[in-house]
């Protein structure tokens, strides 16, 4: 059977957004913590057997819906060459780095088979010991790499890897399409040992400007992800707000929307894909009460989303109490799996409410489109009634919409909203309901909300004398009547 994760990467329709987050296996857990008392980091992302112990953990303690393999994005530059350390305090090192030609020149191009062994058999060893579980492959992405190689290390100002890029393109591209081609080949190798898709992770690519960043991370991207094939394919920026509108020039399946991009503004800038995200990982830091507010949020603006998995916005804190993240996780599944039955018979009631009580809310079940000269008048009424608005974050949000109505405060519905409960009166199911409703962002793009439903059925919701026909609608409603 298909797992729920590989559904939702598919662009399915399913019950509740699958949750992972970046970095779960890490030093917050204090099974990972002990197993380092033993081991180096490099020494444990050597050692396929560690490897695989440490990225169990989260997958035995968590409800997770997925693994990622443990590792990290620097065994690429040894395999072209290049030794890794990792100083005290002082992050990832490379003591030769790549600067001139004249340094390409010593790299190499290596088989990825005999380079870099260990994560794809990792895999191997997971999918051994754990069937049951999707589990993601990763990689870094070619400039994020080159930004470690060149600078010798991390920066804050990036001065050598900017300085390469404007004073030796030449040499920066063919820097760049060798590590393309290993990590392409490098994820390919992971497809192939069993993960089910994989993520390129671009952690220094918010440093370009737009046009710098097409050049040199999108295009080397896209050219890595064109040797992928049999899983999708992932793309993570951090700092991604000022090109999200062209991520899509990665050739990526699917986005990873980082803490500071509003998940409604990426979904309306990235169209119909996968996307996941986006909660900001300090919020794990700070209160219970907090937490689940942020993490509704994230739900509510992810929603329209053809397919959306839950996430951080980047990795998971060392700091981070492992009580937090459980409360997140359990907070999704509560917050995703209400009964059907209850909320269908909830709006049922609401309906039969709102349309017996005198407040005139007619047109909320019709499917609309802005050429459609019913669309104005429609929403002219809505605001009459007191029903505001034409765009809806998430269609859950009914519950609280009814909760308030009962309670005699303004209710919050939407057009979007109150076409929910008419669908749901008309017996279409909760999930169903939730997701043919918020594929478009407002009413103004939502002719197909309700195309399943006959004319006849949706006519019967509008009373007549509050909507003024132009000669063809009125023509289209006498032939449906």
């Amino acid at each position: 059977m298909t797992s729920l994760i590989e559904r939702a990467l598919a662009g399915e329709a399913v019950e509740r957004p699958p949750v992972w987050f970046m970095r779960q296996a890490g030093r917050y857990m204090a099974e990972y913590r002990a197993v380092r008392e033993k081991v180096s980091f490099l020494e444990l992302c050597a050692d396929p057997d560690l490897a695989c112990q440490v990225t169990l953990q989260p997958v035995d303690r968590f409800d997770v819906d997925a693994a990622i393999v443990f590792s990290d994005i620097l065994p690429v530059l040894q395999a072209i060459g290049r030794e890794i350390t990792f100083g005290k305090g002082m992050g990832p090192q490379v003591p030769e780095p790549v600067r001139t030609a004249a340094d390409l020149a010593t790299l190499r191009r290596p088989d990825v088979t005999d380079a870099l062994p260990v994560v794809p058999e990792t895999l191997r060893r997971f999918r051994k010991a754990r069937p049951d579980v999707p589990i993601f492959g990763f990689a870094g992405a070619p400039f994020t790499l080159l930004c470690y190689l060149v600078e010798g290390g991390s920066s804050k100002s990036w001065r050598h890897t900017k300085s390469l890029l404007w004073s030796d393109p030449d040499t920066a591209q063919a820097l760049l399409d060798l590590l393309a081609d290993v990590v392409g080949d490098y994820l390919q190798a992971q497809v192939d040992a069993g993960a089910v898709a994989v993520q390129i992770f671009d952690t220094w690519a918010g440093i370009l400007d737009p046009d710098d960043w097409g050049r040199w991370s999108a295009a080397p991207v896209a050219r890595a992800l064109s040797r992928v094939k049999g899983a999708p394919r992932i793309y993570y920026s951090r700092g991604s707000g000022p090109f999200l509108h062209r991520l899509h020039e990665t050739g990526a399946d699917g986005f990873s929307i980082d803490w500071r991009v509003d998940m409604a503004r990426a979904r309306q800038a990235l169209g119909a894909v996968p996307l996941q995200g986006n909660l900001d990982p300090m919020l794990l830091l700070g209160s219970e009460d907090k937490l689940v507010e942020r993490t509704k949020e994230v739900l509510r603006e992810a929603a329209p989303a053809k397919a959306h998995i839950f996430n951080l916005g980047h990795g998971i804190s060392r700091y981070t109490n492992p009580e937090m993240a459980k409360l997140m996780i359990d907070k999704l599944g509560q917050d995703a799996t209400q009964d059907d039955a209850t909320l269908s018979a909830i709006a049922k009631e609401t309906v039969a409410e709102i349309m017996g009580s005198g407040e005139r809310v007619p047109g909320f079940g019709i499917p609309l489109h802005s050429r459609d000269p019913r669309a104005d008048r429609v929403i002219e009424i809505a605001k009459e009634n007191g029903v505001y608005g034409t765009y809806c974050r998430f269609t859950g949000h009914l519950g609280d919409a009814i909760t308030d109505y009962r309670n005699g405060r303004p209710v919050p519905l939407n057009i979007d909203g109150v076409c929910a409960c008419i669908a749901l009166d008309l017996g279409f199911d909760w999930r169903t309901t939730q997701m043919f409703l918020l594929t478009s962002r407002s009413v103004s793009m939502g002719a197909h909300y309700l195309e399943e439903l006959s004319q006849d059925t949706i006519w019967r919701h509008i009373p007549a004398d509050q909507i003024e026909y132009s000669g063809a609608v009125a023509k289209d409603r006498e032939t449906n009547s």
